[in-house]
């Protein structure tokens, strides 16, 4: 199955390009990276603009990814992304 807007719940973040467009924590809203670890609360994202790796909360924050198959972009809110990766792309997301 490919990933895009209609099914990006129900696939693995790691690897993606990523931008953070909105937090609860303005210090991190424009970053941009890649996907390097996802938990059930917080994805790490790697940039490689300052070479950091921050860990940002699911919760609150708004992020745009990035789909390479496509080049496709898609704003997904980070509470919808919220459980276990395993788990979430099980999960049935009802809109």
């Amino acid at each position: 199955m490919r990933r895009g807007s209609d099914n990006i719940y129900h696939h693995i973040l790691i690897g993606l390009e990523t931008e953070i467009i909105s937090s609860t924590d303005p210090s991190l809203e424009n970053i941009k990276g890649i996907v390097v670890d996802e938990t059930a609360r917080t994805l790490k994202i790697y940039s490689p603009d300052d070479n950091k790796i921050r860990i940002v909360s699911k919760i609150g924050t708004v992020f745009k990814f990035k789909i390479p198959e496509t080049m496709e972009e898609i704003i997904v809110m980070g509470d919808r992304l919220l459980g276990r990766p395993g788990q979430r792309i099980k999960k049935v997301i009802r809109i």
